[in-house]
C-alpha cells in the first residue's frame, strides 16, 4: 500500500502515513503504518496500530462526506483520533488527536482543507 497523505487548504502536507502494512495480530487484522504529522514548527510521528475495520469505516465516512450530506464524524482508537466536520462552504476542519504508543506522549492537530481533497484520499486509502 502506498503512503496516504492527508493535505491542508494550501495543500501543505499535514499528516502522512507511511510503511502500511496489513497483517494479523492477535487473530485480529491490522492496518500498521507510521504516522508523520507536522504543523509548522511541530512534528511528531509513531508506530500506529489499527483494527483494519477502523480504516473501512473512515473510507466509507469520507465516501459519504463527499458523495452525500453528511457534515461531520468521528473515529476513535486507543491510540489515534480523527474528527471531521464539513462547513456549508465545503471545507472540512479536521482535528486529529495522536498518542505515542512508547511514551503516552500526545499531539492534538487542528486545520482545515477543501472536500475537493476527498477523492484522492479515499483512493490513498484503497487498499489491495
Amino acid at each position: 500500500m502506498k503512503d496516504i497523505h492527508f493535505y491542508d487548504l494550501n495543500r501543505v502536507p499535514v499528516m502522512c502515513w507511511s510503511d502500511c502494512l496489513l497483517g494479523i495480530l492477535e487473530e485480529v487484522r491490522v492496518f500498521s503504518f507510521d504516522v508523520n504529522i507536522g504543523i509548522s514548527i511541530f512534528t511528531a510521528s509513531t508506530l500506529c496500530r489499527l483494527d483494519l475495520n477502523y480504516l473501512l469505516r473512515l473510507q466509507e465516512y469520507l465516501k459519504t462526506m463527499y458523495e452525500r450530506d453528511m457534515y461531520g464524524f468521528c473515529l476513535e482508537s486507543e491510540l489515534f483520533k480523527i474528527d471531521m466536520d464539513r462547513k456549508k462552504n465545503g471545507i472540512i476542519l479536521s482535528q486529529i488527536h495522536l498518542v505515542d504508543n512508547l511514551t503516552g506522549d500526545t499531539l492534538d492537530v487542528r486545520y482545515e482543507f477543501d472536500q475537493s481533497f476527498l477523492p484522492e484520499l479515499i483512493a490513498e486509502l484503497t487498499y489491495e
